[in-house]
């Protein structure tokens, strides 16, 4: 597979149905396929035109197929050569654990090939295993199949499977003014109460300034009112105005706060547990503490 249309020697455009899956497991189009010279000795047919992709891959299964020929791996090269006259057809070196096909001088300015090593039957046995039993854990395989496991295996989907979400870029956005951004949230019940009885607190977070406010709380449902005393203090001390409050709304609490932002002309930013707006005021409450 290849993105580069100019290495074509042989091109016929493909319907736009034909896919492909890429590692990380998406669909991309393929826009045609033909034959590719590499050299005056190498020459690969059936080569896809994918122009999302970000390098060129060749296949090893592929090439022993087409080229009737053999291949010698270790730790850093790979050589492939004719199996009848031994002739050396290529040779890659290793890097970033891929075999990188070197080229002749006319072609370093072409874009880089990378040789994929096709799975063995051994490879294949372990990952069929492991897919009918539900993708169990290759320790209970290696327990099971004790003969199969000679080296270590892993399971691209199972490790995304692992993964709760992507990662939030790393963003150092903030309010021009203080109180044009107010962050808060509830955090509660505890297991033990402190000495007033409180199970509960609120905080606000100043997204300019950072400072925080925390105000302990017996009930969740004393929001309602906290809310609007944090606003009339902010007002009085500071004679300003929030502009906007971020916070996740309860259902207990959501039309008492709702109609208090709404006389207020605060525009109220809700946002879903465990998304970007609620990890930045987390964030910023550990850096005031």
């Amino acid at each position: 597979m290849t993105f580069e249309s100019s290495l074509f020697i042989t091109y016929s455009p493909c319907p736009s149905t034909r896919k492909v899956v890429t590692a990380d497991g998406s669909l991309t189009t393929v826009a045609g396929i033909g034959d590719v010279q590499i050299n005056s000795s190498l020459t690969l047919k059936n080569v896809l035109h994918v122009p999302k992709l970000s390098t060129n891959l060749i296949s090893i299964h592929k090439l022993t197929h087409d080229l009737c020929c053999q291949f010698t791996f270790d730790d850093t090269y790979c050589i492939f050569q004719e199996k009848d006259s031994r002739k050396t057809i290529g040779h890659a070196k290793e890097q970033n654990c891929l075999y990188y096909l070197e080229l002749p001088s006319h072609n370093h300015e072409k874009k880089s090939h990378y040789l994929v090593k096709e799975p063995s039957d051994h490879e294949r046995k372990v990952c069929l295993h492991h897919h009918r039993l539900g993708h169990d854990s290759f320790r209970t395989l290696q327990f099971i199949f004790p003969t199969l496991f000679v080296d270590r295996f892993h399971c691209d989907i199972c490790e995304y499977a692992k993964h709760k979400r992507t990662n939030f870029p790393i963003t150092k956005s903030r309010s021009l003014a203080p109180f044009h951004l107010v962050h808060s949230d509830v955090w509660g019940p505890s297991t033990i109460p402190n000495i007033s009885g409180a199970l509960f607190f609120i905080s606000f977070i100043d997204d300019c300034t950072r400072v925080t406010w925390a105000f302990l709380m017996k009930n969740k449902s004393d929001v309602s009112h906290i809310v609007p005393n944090f606003f009339n203090m902010v007002k009085t001390q500071f004679g300003l105005g929030i502009k906007r409050f971020s916070m996740i709304m309860h259902e207990t609490f959501l039309i008492t706060l709702a109609q208090f932002f709404q006389h207020e002309g605060i525009i109220h930013e809700s946002s879903c547990v465990n998304t970007t707006n609620r990890t930045v005021w987390q964030r910023g409450r550990l850096d005031t503490y």
